[in-house]
């Protein structure tokens, strides 16, 4: 049954992920056309004489700029994407569990715990997709920019990929260590996704299911107010947890030390946080759910 409230769950966001998807593609479209503009641009500012009248300028000049404030909209524009398919899963997720959908959704034969890992893996899996697709349109619009503002961009990209010696920026003594650095900050990002999806879902469905009015309103600002104030928590955390690595690795003469120390430790503390947020919220689902 849990495969197919995950498929109903990932299908229900499709709703929302299929058209931030094509419009990524038009950003990037729009992006690669937009520097290829403003090479065109520079090219023919560059080859203009020095003494050429101010009138001839004009025209590449005003095309440069109209072209370079527009990229500032297409990467707004990207950064949006991923940032606009969460608020929508959330605003899914409260509709399905606070609503009058949410009888529909617990009277599914599923148990709590099944409704929130649904929930959270179908927004990773979505995040993940948005954000790969986002990595992808940058990619392209770097690869146009490199070829139009350079005309020997490809045999540029090949001499700077077979000239980067990895081995070079980490001494072998310090090997087993880098490499410790990209597990723990993988494992890092995977736990702080966790626990800030478990967060929103618990503010969510806690304030939602004690105010009787005005339920959305009041659990936006719950959101808001409540993760504001956590995030100052875990900065403040982070901050002296962070003081404690880099003594630490100094001591030790280590500079990998002080980040596995610190997104070690930070790890650790965010998964316990992440285990609270998924048992309180399994609790109020199971024990206090408001259906009216």
């Amino acid at each position: 049954m849990f495969k197919k409230l995950l498929k109903y769950d990932l299908k229900s966001a499709k709703r929302m992920g299929i058209p931030l998807l094509i419009a990524t593609g038009a950003l990037a479209i729009l992006g690669m056309l937009d520097i290829f503009g403003m090479a065109s641009a520079v090219n023919v500012l560059s080859t203009l004489p020095e003494d050429v009248e101010d009138a001839v300028i004009i025209a590449p000049t005003l095309s440069f700029l109209a072209t370079f404030l527009f990229m500032y909209v297409i990467i707004f524009g990207l950064a949006l994407v991923v940032s606009v398919m969460q608020i929508f899963m959330y605003f899914d997720f409260y509709k399905s569990t606070v609503t009058d959908e949410a009888y529909l959704t617990f009277t599914l034969p599923v148990k709590a715990k099944d409704i929130i890992f649904s929930k959270c893996l179908s927004v990773i899996i979505w995040t993940s997709v948005l954000t790969l697709a986002t990595l992808v349109a940058g990619g392209l619009m770097i690869l146009v920019g490199a070829f139009s503002f350079n005309v020997d961009g490809y045999y540029y990209f090949q001499d700077m990929f077979l000239s980067l010696d990895l081995s070079s920026l980490v001494p072998p003594e310090y090997s087993a260590s880098y490499t410790a650095s990209i597990i723990i900050a993988i494992v890092y990002a995977i736990v702080s996704m966790l626990n800030s999806l478990l967060l929103v879902f618990l503010i969510i469905f806690f304030v939602s299911t004690v105010v009787r009015k005005h339920k959305a309103l009041v659990a936006i600002l719950g959101v808001i107010g409540i993760n504001s104030v956590y995030s100052g928590f875990i900065a403040f955390l982070q901050g002296i947890i962070s003081l404690f690595g880099s003594i630490a690795g100094t001591a030790l003469a280590n500079p990998f030390l002080v980040t596995n120390l610190s997104l070690g430790i930070m790890s650790v503390v965010l998964a316990g946080l992440t285990v609270l947020f998924f048992f309180a919220l399994k609790h109020l689902m199971e024990k206090k759910l408001n259906l009216d």
